[in-house]
């Protein structure tokens, strides 16, 4: 969204102040030039409301109603910008507005970020009502508690893998599943603090049942039967479970403070371990997901062949 910036310089804020704050802002300002200023920006003009002491102008970037400016008490024009509105109300002279009604994406998208910078140990519901400007309590009307903006967390998190992934149905099933483990880590290594919720527990909503759908594809259009294809499912995701964890955790601490063992510490026989260790972190994360699905896929491809069931 572009970001409004006053300039000082522009001839067209007023400045003068005003003593009595019953009397509408008039300084001979000329609100079009404000109004063809954001529309350059990609804003447009809803509705202009007379209030006093100023005026208020609602613009919006064809989404929703996204920018307010007006002028306080003193005469200065002030911006709010970065929040959605649609009710406006004179509060001690000066124009101000109620947030648009919360939803439970929103909800979510705040507590994702959220856990994102802080943990998820630091998630709470109050702290999610404050990133939004609300009581904790109004949280209450859209999820039920903090396992329920958990699920909601976890429910964004899915709709971010599946706007990324899309099947091909021009190519091997092979590489529609190369795309979907490639998609899977991608979003769960951008969002460490919060993975958890990806990893350890189910998701009960529709996009979890289309994410799972997906999955299901892969495996029916390679040829498994249904119950086999959830085995061979379950494999891999066993597989990326302990892959991302294991990104995240020991190989990140392996690869930052080194293998934990020099060569002079330990007994020659075991100088091989060493050598061992340090070839394992000498491995990139990507080629260590790209040999690890690849090993995966060489099994099916044989299972697949051979086809004992």
């Amino acid at each position: 969204m572009p970001e409004l910036v006053q300039s000082a310089a522009d001839p067209a804020w007023p400045t003068t102040s005003i003593e009595d704050s019953a009397t509408p802002c008039d300084h001979g300002v000329d609100e079009s030039h404000l109004t063809t200023e954001i529309s350059t920006l990609g804003f447009h003009l809803l509705e202009t409301i007379d209030v006093t002491p100023g005026v208020v102008g609602i613009f919006s970037d064809d989404l929703e109603p996204t920018i307010l400016f007006g002028h306080d008490q003193n005469g200065t024009r002030r911006y709010w910008n970065g929040a959605l509105y649609d009710t406006k109300c004179k509060i001690s002279g000066m124009v101000a507005a109620e947030r648009a009604p919360l939803t439970r994406q929103r909800i979510a998208e705040a507590a994702l970020a959220l856990g994102d910078a802080e943990g998820l140990d630091g998630l709470s519901m109050r702290k999610v009502g404050a990133s939004l400007s609300v009581e904790a309590m109004s949280l209450y009307n859209h999820v039920s508690n903090k396992d329920d903006l958990l699920d909601a967390v976890g429910d964004l998190l899915y709709e971010q893998v599946l706007e990324q992934y899309t099947s091909d149905p021009n190519v091997a099933w092979q590489e529609n599943a190369r795309m979907l483990i490639n998609t899977f880590y991608d979003v769960a290594m951008r969002h460490p603090n919060m993975v958890s919720i990806m990893l350890d527990r189910p998701i009960p909503s529709i996009t979890k049942v289309f994410f799972l759908q997906q999955c299901f594809e892969v495996f029916v259009t390679a040829g498994y039967p249904t119950k086999e294809a959830a085995l061979a499912f379950n494999t891999v995701a066993g597989w990326m479970t302990g892959m991302v964890h294991s990104e995240l955790t020991l190989m990140r601490q392996l690869q930052e403070d080194g293998v934990p063992f020099a060569r002079e510490d330990v007994p020659e026989e075991f100088h091989g371990a060493i050598e061992f260790m340090e070839c394992c972190t000498a491995w990139t994360a990507d080629q260590r997901l790209h040999a690890g699905f690849n090993t995966l896929l060489a099994g099916f491809e044989k299972e697949l062949a051979d086809r004992n069931w």
